[in-house]
Formats: structure tokens, C-alpha cells, sequence
């Protein structure tokens, strides 16, 4: 039994030292080397140096053209960057929700509107595209009669 138990012992320990403390160190070293900015977090700064946030941290955006992601609970702020925790039956989350709906709402009535407008554009242009190869083509037909013309002119 000391024969099974002493190599599945060393066996563990090994891989204990290699998965936990080799791997993360080298993986660490390499990205401070090579990705230093983004291994630390992406830090932004101000222009005395003090850390203000982070690039990866979401931010506040208002106005339709704009992608708005989930609401934030800590208003996009870098110290507060989790969820609310606030319940399903919550009065506040309730109102939260409508106010963010409400201002989507007219969002996506602003988007639908510039999108009808593409469509139609598109449609027009497709339209005159049609067009424009049927002239091409009847250019082609004309070439090809010149072509020809010229062939029994030239005997």
C-alpha cells in the first residue's frame, strides 16, 4: 500500500507546486511584461498622476445614439462597480427599471425612425441600381450594334 500512496503523494504535490504557484507566477510575469498597462487593470489617469478609474469600467452615456448597458447601481462610479442587491419586489428597483424603460422607449422610437428612413433610402437605391444596369446593358447592346457596323463598313 506505501508503494500506491507514496508516488500518488508526490504526484499531488508536484502539481499542487506547478498548477498553483509556477503557472500563476510565470503567467503573471509575462503579462506585466508584455500587456503591463492592461495587467493592472488599465488604470486612467489624471494629469498629477492620481488613478481616477478604470478603461474597463463601464460608463454613463445619455442620448439615443448611444448603447446603453445594464443600469448601475453605483452611477458607473470605479469604488461601487457590482449590482444593486436590491429585490425583485423592490419599490426603488421598480422605479429604476420604468425610468431606464421610459427613456429607451424613446430611443428606440427615435432608432425605428431612422431605420424606416434607411429602408426607404436602400429601396431607391436599388431601384436606381436597377436602372443604371439596364442602361449599362442596353450601352453594351449598343457597342456590340457599333461593332458590328463598323465590321461592314470596314468590307
Amino acid at each position: 500500500m506505501l508503494n500506491q500512496l507514496r508516488p500518488a503523494i508526490a504526484s499531488l504535490v508536484l502539481l499542487s507546486a506547478i498548477t498553483g504557484v509556477v503557472y500563476p507566477l510565470a503567467v503573471t510575469g509575462i503579462a506585466q511584461v508584455a500587456f503591463h498597462d492592461q495587467a493592472n487593470g488599465s488604470l486612467v489617469r489624471d494629469e498629477q498622476g492620481n488613478v481616477r478609474g478604470s478603461a474597463l469600467i463601464a460608463q454613463k452615456f445619455d442620448g439615443a445614439q448611444w448603447f446603453h448597458s445594464r443600469p448601475s447601481a453605483g452611477d458607473f462610479a470605479t469604488v461601487s462597480s457590482s449590482a444593486s442587491n436590491l429585490a425583485p419586489g423592490n419599490p426603488a428597483l421598480a422605479e429604476r427599471i420604468a425610468k431606464a424603460t421610459a427613456h429607451q422607449g424613446g430611443a428606440a422610437s427615435e432608432i425605428r425612425d431612422r431605420s424606416e428612413r434607411i429602408h426607404h433610402l436602400g429601396g431607391d437605391n436599388l431601384t436606381r441600381i436597377g436602372e443604371g444596369r439596364a442602361q449599362g446593358e442596353q450601352l453594351l447592346q449598343l457597342g456590340g450594334r457599333l461593332h458590328t457596323a463598323v465590321q461592314a463598313f470596314r468590307v
